[in-house]
């Protein structure tokens, strides 16, 4: 139930191309702080590529929008609502990603995008789960897309199931390889065997690193053990 503003779209497409110059970030810009509380960054993959072309990216902030006014419609946030955004992937996050995009688009210049942003959440631990159950929903409803959420205390989704979990995924290592991606919890995993040297990344790992391991093809069982998702649905 996706309504297209074509016109709309391509006002706010001509916005950013204008601000192309501008330094990018690693995340989306942050939102003026309200006090003390906690603050859920999220951030979306698709095909689990760091960065996709600016129409792309537009189209994805525009269908979760969507989505989280159809699933959260009367629900009162505690003090900001969620909301996607697309902003400019960060420079070095997305170099196989714009060699593959440009060569295809016949330029060596395209700028990449990112669909994310981060949420206020103060004291609310309903807001904070809410904004997980909307992300489990998009990447149940399309297998390919791969997201991430955390707060200030890192990795939440893996402290609620932290008794579960293998004891070589301490805080050091444990970012950027955790996802969500087909509805369930993803954890990107070490070498498990001389066969996984090269695939795996080993200690603390990149972003880019972690989504490879991530895409069709890689060969890596990254979906985290039953007992985890169990732990996370309740």
């Amino acid at each position: 139930h996706i309504t297209h503003h074509t016109s709309q779209q391509q006002q706010q497409l001509l916005l950013l191309q204008q601000q192309q110059h501008m330094p990018p970030a690693s995340h989306p810009p942050p939102t003026a702080s309200h006090g003390e509380g906690s603050t859920v960054v999220f951030r979306l993959f698709p095909r689990a590529e760091p960065g996709v072309s600016l129409q792309e990216a537009l189209a994805l902030r525009d269908r979760c929008n969507a989505l989280v006014e159809e699933v959260c419609r009367g629900y009162v946030w505690n003090r900001q609502p969620l909301v996607f955004n697309a902003s400019k992937a960060a420079a070095g996050e997305h170099s196989n990603a714009a060699n593959t995009q440009s060569a295809a688009a016949g330029s060596s210049t395209a700028a990449l995008y990112t669909v994310g942003g981060r949420m206020e959440v103060g004291d609310s631990i309903d807001d904070e789960w809410l904004a997980v159950y909307v992300l489990v929903q998009l990447t149940a409803a399309d297998s390919a897309l791969v997201a991430s959420v955390h707060d200030e205390d890192g990795q939440f989704l893996l402290i609620e199931a932290a008794e579960l979990l293998p004891r070589w995924l301490t805080p050091d290592v444990a970012e950027h390889r955790v996802y969500l991606q087909g509805g369930r919890l993803h954890i990107v995993p070490q070498p498990r065997s001389p066969a996984d040297v090269g695939r795996a990344p080993a200690g603390a790992a990149s972003l880019e690193q972690c989504l490879a391991c991530m895409r069709p093809g890689a060969g890596l069982d990254t979906a985290a053990p039953a007992a985890v998702q169990a732990q996370l649905a309740k």
